[in-house]
């Protein structure tokens, strides 16, 4: 729902399809719905708590019956917290909605982790949404302290606002977490992260690369069909 993060997971999927004629890549609908409450006012205070699910549901709504997509995403881990809300808004079980988190729990478990270490905005780490469905795969999630969260606000609110950040100031930054696998948990880290040189010995999981790689598969799929 970022506008920026919008436009760098939209690069991300146009990256992921080389091809040589812009029409060999599958239809893309982007629905930037920058305009909603919220999502993390919604987790720590309940505000406008039910006009964000609704607001959601609207959107997806309006995807499935105008364009009856292959699958849809929604790239904000926030925004993940009440997707059961707006599953059950729009009482449909429709499998076509991509579980972001879910994703990246996969990955974990399946690349052997066993302990991760999770950068995200308050309401996503307050709501504690990635320790269920790593909790279910055998990992274990870390969290920032007090001034960790700060610092890391900080770096979500640069990318927000398009202002520039330090790459030293970030490279130290991740280091000084001190775990070897950390998750990029809100779409400006992953905006933030892109292009930025690798930090040795830290896998920096980004869930927005992942969910692109499914994407692909999908349309591969329905491409080879």
């Amino acid at each position: 729902m970022g506008s920026y993060s919008t436009l760098h997971f939209f690069g991300e999927i146009l990256d992921a399809f080389e091809v040589e004629k812009e029409w060999e890549r599958p239809r893309i609908v982007v629905d930037n719905n920058c305009v909603l409450p919220s999502r993390v006012l919604a987790i720590l205070r309940g505000e406008l708590r039910a006009e964000l699910v609704s607001g959601m549901a609207d959107s997806i709504r309006t995807l499935l019956t105008g364009y009856d997509p292959d699958a849809i995403v929604i790239p904000c881990h926030t925004a993940h917290v009440f997707l059961p809300e707006v599953r059950a808004v729009l009482a449909v079980a429709d499998d076509r909605v991509l579980d972001m988190i879910g994703v990246t729990a996969d990955h974990c478990r399946d690349t052997g982790a066993t302990e991760v270490f999770l950068m995200a905005t308050e309401g996503t780490i307050a709501s504690k949404v990635f320790d269920g469905y790593c909790g279910e795969r055998g990992v274990a999630v870390r969290y920032p302290d007090e001034a960790q969260q700060t610092q890391l606000r900080d770096f979500i609110e640069q990318v927000k606002q398009k202002k520039p950040t330090n790459p030293e100031a970030w490279s130290r930054f991740v280091e000084s977490l001190g775990s070897d696998r950390v998750i990029l948990g809100c779409t400006e880290l992953s905006v933030l992260a892109a292009g930025r040189r690798a930090i040795p010995g830290v896998e920096l999981i980004d869930p927005i690369a992942l969910l692109v790689a499914r994407l692909h598969a999908i349309a591969q799929d329905k491409y080879d069909d």
